[in-house]
């Protein structure tokens, strides 16, 4: 098997030619990494590493704050009591359960304790994180309850799995623990005897390596190179077998095996930056990835360095900065990724526009890994362009500014709906922010529950197309390109077609968005949102469907909602309005009513996620639908817009939309 490992790195390594620099066609990192000559430390930092974080911290305030922090967390550990006792085996009540409390009782002390002997040498550091990592040790397994056989076997699996998977003894618990148990093992190896040593080093071979050695095949993660876990459990599983490498220097095809999974996951990154399961998770997967690639980078003297990935080094934190207020899939909205891993990803690339983000919009972090990736010496530059095209993933970022909480930034995606881990049915789906809030918004993702990733999820109405502010025909939603045990539909969904950016005004047009629908009721839908730069937006649907059908556009207001009769208004709780005009070739009727979403849990409320349709009854065949949005200024301004909207044909059947807004005149064609 191992033989067979090396000859499949062999092959995508050179398949990938300007994956890792340096690095010969032949080789393997088992020629880069002697086993017999490693010392611990030497999992993100050696001896020499030290000495300079120490220096590094002697001579700048603020690392020398985080140091006196850091110091404080552990001597709080070492004051606390030890007799803490294994957790009962027993149905948990709730989606995380006793066990994930348990885990974080002892994992995050051990890994303080264990830091804080490298740097003080004081044993006491020591022998009480060696009791804290033995109390995980004594767990026979660290997965999560509900990322085991019952609850996971229903999932519905992402794209590159098969549908037939029944083994679930490694989860991305695992992977976090594997790590971090890999490092206390590391840095407190010089304390521990002969049989702490074995104690960590057994656990580390039963609970994480030798589970997955050799059976790689049979964990579906090891195939999900576009889901947040490849990269997590394959770093995971590494990092472990870095650890033990010295006793066992077999496992260095685990390493090898385990970078080749983190290079197919990084192959999967857009062109752009982009990550199709969100902002999130796009944070997640390269923050517990980059460990691992750090620690080969190191070992093998910067012959295989992930950090240069070319769908990586190019644009560092585009993806973050572009799209910050896109709460789309199961992501958020606001800053994402940590301080420490711009800092590591910024001295990797060099990269202006990550220093300039991280300044820009990351609070700076108090964690140990903050004291280990410091900040580089790099100026920050914000980019000329503000507005960018995630072409990988079908997302596209409008603005004129990236600060000035006075301008409109517009975020909408298009893309296939066939991400069922993390995606969302919401092929159209835009959002606008202004002064900081979403004013037109989307309800996120649900609270996680042993359904959510099952086929059940298409039921809830944070994943469904029910919860974006998309349109429907007869009540008519989009569908998943995969469901559990049924065979993919391939192309559902659709792209971004067209995409302008200039100093005055952006726009998108996403065309054939009916692929994303069973194409019962809707046989056509195209979009087009403009951006007149820096606070106007427009909104344009070309719908084709039967006579007598029903229409419905709908928003998710981030706001309070007042309706009117020709227009509505969304109030943010700072007390900001943004007005929303409907338009049609149709006669319209506006309705706010609100979704009810209930968590499948034992003590869940429900919870009330309002919306506002816009809806008609057609005469034709093709209907024209659309929204004008701006920040509210008076009634009189409002109704200026109103008396001067006008729908018409233009050239080439082209449709126009005119009218008159902050005193001037605007024509929009589609």
């Amino acid at each position: 098997m191992k033989n067979l490992v090396k000859l499949i790195v062999i092959f995508v390594t050179l398949c990938w030619g300007s994956a890792a620099n340096a690095q010969k066609e032949t080789d393997l990192i088992s020629a880069h990494i002697n086993p017999a000559t490693l010392s611990h430390p030497y999992l993100l930092f050696n001896q020499e590493g030290k000495k300079q974080m120490l220096e590094d911290i002697k001579n700048d305030r603020e690392l020398s704050e985080i140091y006196e922090k850091q110091m404080l967390e552990a001597s709080r550990y070492l004051k606390m009591p030890g007799d803490y006792s294994l957790p009962e085996h027993k149905q948990d009540k709730d989606y995380y359960g006793i066990l994930r409390s348990f885990h974080y009782a002892h994992l995050g002390p051990a890994l303080s304790l264990a830091f804080a002997y490298q740097l003080t040498g004081n044993p006491e550091y020591a022998e009480k994180a060696f009791f804290h990592a033995d109390m995980l040790c004594q767990v026979d397994a660290w997965t999560y309850v509900f990322h085991r056989f019952p609850y996971l076997y229903r999932r519905v699996w992402p794209w590159g799995v098969d549908d037939d998977q029944v083994v679930f003894s490694y989860d991305i618990q695992t992977a976090r623990i594997s790590t971090h148990l890999a490092l206390v093992y590391d840095w407190i190896y010089d304390y521990m005897n002969k049989g702490q040593r074995d104690r960590i080093r057994g656990a580390l071979l039963e609970n994480s390596i030798t589970r997955v050695r050799g059976n790689y095949e049979y964990y579906w993660w090891a195939a999900a190179h576009r889901c947040n876990w490849s990269g997590v459990c394959y770093a995971g599983v590494g990092m472990a077998s870095l650890a033990l490498l010295k006793e066992d220097p077999q496992l260095i095809d685990v390493v090898e095996r385990a970078y080749e999974g983190v290079s197919l996951m990084l192959d999967e990154l857009g062109v752009d930056g982009g990550w199709s399961e969100g902002r999130g998770y796009w944070s997640y997967m390269l923050g517990h990835s980059s460990w691992f690639m750090e620690t080969v980078k190191q070992l093998t003297g910067n012959s295989y360095n992930l950090f240069t990935h070319p769908r990586l080094k190019y644009n560092v934190a585009d993806f973050a900065l572009y799209t910050m207020y896109a709460n789309f899939c199961d992501g958020s909205g606001g800053p994402v990724g940590s301080s420490w891993l711009m800092n590591k990803l910024i001295e990797e690339t060099g990269d202006q526009t990550a220093a300039w983000y991280r300044d820009t919009f990351l609070e700076s972090g108090e964690s140990i890994y903050d004291l280990i990736y410091r900040k580089p010496d790099v100026t920050g530059k914000e980019p000329e362009v503000k507005s960018k095209h995630f072409r990988t993933i079908h997302w596209a970022a409008m603005q004129s500014s990236f600060t000035d909480p006075n301008t409109v930034r517009v975020v909408c995606k298009a893309g296939e709906n066939d991400d069922p881990h993390h995606g969302h049915l919401d092929c159209g789906q835009f959002i606008i922010n202004y002064k900081g809030e979403n004013f037109i918004s989307e309800p996120a993702r649900a609270e996680y529950d042993l359904f959510y990733f099952a086929k059940e999820r298409w039921d809830y109405v944070q994943a469904s197309s029910e919860g974006h502010n998309v349109v429907f025909v007869n009540g008519e939603q989009q569908i998943p390109a995969k469901i559990k045990d049924e065979p993919w539909r391939e192309s559902t969904g659709t792209n971004i077609d067209e995409f302008y950016t200039s100093d005055k005004t952006d726009y998108v047009v996403m065309n054939h968005l009916e692929k994303a629908y069973p194409g019962i009721e809707m046989k056509s839908w195209k979009r087009k949102i403009v951006l007149e730069k820096p606070v106007l937006s427009i909104v344009i649907d070309r719908i084709e469907s039967e006579k007598n059908a029903e229409i419905r556009s709908r928003i998710h207001p981030g706001g309070e909602v007042e309706l009117f009769e020709k227009y509505y208004t969304i109030t943010s709780a700072q007390g900001d309005v943004m007005t929303v005009v409907p338009f049609s070739d149709q006669e319209i009727s506006m309705e706010a009513r609100r979704h009810a979403s209930l968590r499948t849990h034992v003590e869940s409320l429900c919870k009330w996620i309002p919306y506002v349709d816009t809806y008609t009854k057609t005469k034709n065949n093709h209907t024209i639908m659309g929204y004008l949005v701006f920040p509210f200024n008076g009634v009189e301004e409002t109704d200026v817009v109103l008396h001067s909207l006008r729908l018409q044909q233009g050239p080439d059947e082209a449709l126009q939309v005119s009218f008159s807004f902050n005193g001037g005149q605007h024509l929009i064609a589609f």
